[in-house]
């Protein structure tokens, strides 16, 4: 499966390509096992890639039925808040961090449940007890699934 991942993932970019992406595993019944990624990188992709199958997979491997990576494009900081507030969370996904603090939280494009960016907001700051001044950025992705 590694292999199958990496040739197709280098079928649309360079192995020297240091791109921010997240790897998401579910089960037979779509339910989220697992989910994690970087947003920062100095790793070439296959050695990327390499590192979060084994550092996730291994944990959830039996239950795993889908493989999602999201590769991550067109990152926007995003200081208006009323025009935050107008995209779709079925398009777009947000990270956002306190730079005071370090503290940060991504929601991915497409996550099940989540039906309206203030819904996003609101699971990041419970999730990861953010609170007081935060940089919030949107971005959207390419997904690309893989059966297991």
């Amino acid at each position: 499966m590694l292999e199958q991942i990496k040739t197709k993932l280098l079928s649309f970019y360079d192995k020297s390509d240091k791109l921010w992406i997240f790897f998401s595993l579910f089960d037979a019944n779509n339910n989220l096992l697992l989910s994690n990624g970087v947003l920062t990188t100095n790793k070439p992709l296959p050695e990327l890639v390499e590192i979060l199958y084994h550092a996730l997979l291994e944990k959830v491997e039996k239950q795993t039925k889908v493989i999602a990576i999201d590769i991550v494009k067109d990152i926007q900081l995003q200081p208006d808040i009323q025009k935050l507030l107008t995209l779709s969370p079925k398009d777009y996904g947000i990270f956002v961090i306190n730079r005071q603090t370090n503290v940060s939280g991504v929601v991915l494009p497409d996550t099940q449940g989540i039906t309206d960016i203030k819904w996003s907001l609101a699971l990041l700051k419970q999730k990861y007890g953010l609170a007081g001044n935060v940089e919030i950025s949107s971005f959207t992705t390419r997904r690309i699934a893989f059966q297991k």
